[in-house]
């Protein structure tokens, strides 16, 4: 057995002397082993005798690791019963936990009403959690009437204790102002405190803000150092999905915009190796336009050696998540390369583009008719002996699909060549 710290030993002298406060930190150390044998049945009995003695915050702990089961046995029931010992005498975690469970109707039928009052006297205690909540249901319209500066006005409160989450949707909620026209100056320093805090999404709408030069003057340099900090995110901590897809999304979208400036060389040096890496990586979350831009780099061989095969699953990739030139691009790759040549590929693609109003579809399209024409003319002239049966029926069905669409009426004026 070894031998005891000297915190141990003051922790123990207090807790003999009566006091829960003591008790209940110690059980959490020996819980945790910080500082103090690593004891977790003992850290639970200290836990258990506090809370038992009316200890409001080891009832909330101990709710706390029987909701979350990662020291004990799940069991949500006893954590509910937990949290309300602990909210009946006023402690701002116990409300917000059995606010939580009120909310969501776990272990006591929904009642929004006592889940409002009581997320109501937990962030009046200053509850960033609650703050954040609440601030959230305002936003949104749910379960209350919707009232925008009582949201912004919550989650401040909790940004100001250095929550995240709440960061993020009170810059929403300025992004929102900004475009509305309201007065940027207010916004501006929220993201300017906001991402000296680490807030990414803060970097990100300074990014976009500097980026744009609309309310402040235009600086790729700047922009480029917010997108930096934007993109440096870890998704993978987030444990829920529906909190995770916002968060890759935006970090997908730093990303991009962040290559598109080393690809052109604003704000920082030209790179292009760097653009490809920041594309592709951007590309790996469901953002058509970094998979579209992924796909061009290898299609043109900027940065890295050309290879089709790749861009084309890009560009697939991209077509799927509904990018508009993406299916053109496809197109314009199985109209013209002699390896993946399919010409009912490329007319499929090609017509779905002019459909959906992509510029030049209807364009490429004529010039592919001319130059399939072409061809069905030499085989023709040479009675069909450069050609196999199979490439003839395909080039004049490509010549025929072709001629039925471009001879109904255009969509949109083609622009000039």
């Amino acid at each position: 057995m070894g031998r005891k710290s000297n915190k141990q030993i003051e922790f123990e002298r207090k807790v003999a002397a009566g006091d829960l406060n003591a008790q209940c930190e110690l059980g959490l150390l020996h819980i945790d082993g910080e500082g103090v044998r690593k004891d977790v049945i003992k850290g639970l009995a200290l836990l258990a005798d506090a809370a038992e003695k009316g200890h409001a915050d080891s009832q909330n702990y101990l709710g706390v690791m029987h909701s979350d089961g990662k020291v004990v046995e799940r069991d949500t029931a006893k954590a509910f019963a937990l949290y309300m010992k602990a909210a009946e005498q006023g402690h701002l975690w116990g409300q917000h936990n059995v606010a939580s469970f009120y909310l969501h109707g776990e272990h006591a039928e929904r009642d929004v009403t006592k889940a409002l009052s009581l997320f109501g006297l937990s962030a009046a205690q200053g509850c960033y959690a609650a703050q954040r909540t609440l601030g959230i249901l305002y936003m949104d319209g749910r379960y209350v009437e919707k009232d925008i500066p009582k949201a912004l006005s919550l989650l401040l409160q909790a940004s100001a204790q250095d929550d995240q989450a709440a960061m993020d949707k009170a810059g929403e909620i300025y992004d929102e102002a900004i475009q509305q026209g309201d007065d940027p100056q207010e916004a501006l320093q929220f993201f300017a405190t906001a991402a000296e805090k680490g807030n990414a999404r803060a970097h990100f709408s300074l990014g976009r803000i500097y980026q744009e030069g609309k309310i402040v003057g235009q600086d790729y340099s700047k922009a480029a150092e917010h997108y930096k900090a934007a993109a440096d995110v870890n998704t993978a901590d987030i444990k829920e999905q529906w909190e995770r897809k916002p968060v890759d999304l935006r970090v997908a979208e730093a990303q991009l915009r962040l290559g598109m400036l080393y690809r052109f060389g604003k704000g920082v040096e030209q790179d292009l190796g760097k653009a490809v890496e920041l594309f592709t990586a951007a590309a790996q979350k469901p953002h058509g336009e970094a998979k579209f831009m992924a796909g061009q780099m290898y299609q043109l061989g900027l940065g890295v050696p050309q290879d089709l095969d790749r861009a084309v699953r890009f560009y697939h990739d991209a077509d799927e998540h509904d990018h508009p030139q993406a299916g053109y691009a496809l197109g314009d790759i199985y109209a013209e390369d002699t390896i993946l040549q399919n010409y009912s590929k490329a007319v499929t693609l090609l017509v779905q583009a002019d459909k959906n109003g992509v510029p030049n579809s209807r364009k490429r399209l004529k010039e592919l008719y001319l130059d399939v024409s072409a061809k069905l003319a030499v085989s023709f002239a040479n009675d069909f002996k450069n050609a196999s049966e199979d490439a003839i029926a395909n080039m004049a069905s490509a010549a025929k699909r072709i001629l039925i669409h471009i001879s109904s009426k255009p969509r949109a004026p083609e622009p000039d060549a």
